[in-house]
């Protein structure tokens, strides 16, 4: 079952992106996210908090987080800001295939100012053509490098 602000198994397993706070010392989005699932019923311990300084480094990582903590998962369910998925959407997608999960996305609106959706727009179209062009190993590299300071702070206008 997808989560759509509805009531949720609690045996269903998510992941909650958005781990870096707009302000540092403050809820990230993923903490907010995963307090909402658990007032719809997730339990705590089958709400994953993503870990990566980007969509690349987050989608690689946590599929193969998710099957070394459940094995027998055949579905994950990602939950993040709507604007992220942009981008982020077909990473998810293969990197959950190579572990062997359907990933589902469940897109969280209102999330984000102008800003960062114009720069998100414009990191999908970088992301999407490298895929497309099978330059994503160094755009991967390039971009994690680039947003490896984001856990001291994310300073565009998301989590507002």
């Amino acid at each position: 079952m997808r989560f759509h602000y509805g009531k949720v198994a609690p045996d269903e397993k998510f992941v909650a992106t958005g781990n870096v706070s707009y302000e540092k010392g403050s809820k990230t989005l993923a903490e907010l996210i995963k307090e909402e699932l658990m007032l719809h019923g997730a339990r705590d311990e089958n709400v994953l908090i993503g870990e990566g300084v980007g969509i690349f480094s987050e989608s690689r990582t946590v599929p193969r987080q998710i099957k070394d903590r459940w094995p027998d998962t055949e579905v994950m369910e990602v939950v993040s800001s709507d604007w992220y998925f942009w981008p982020a959407k077909p990473l998810w997608k293969k990197f959950g295939k190579e572990q062997g999960l359907r990933v589902e996305i469940t897109p969280v609106k209102y999330t984000g100012g102008l800003r960062t959706e114009l720069m998100y727009a414009a990191y999908a179209s970088i992301v999407r053509t490298s895929l497309l062009c099978g330059l994503s190993s160094f755009v991967e590299k390039k971009l994690t490098v680039m947003q490896s300071t984001r856990k001291e702070g994310f300073t565009m206008d998301g989590c507002r």
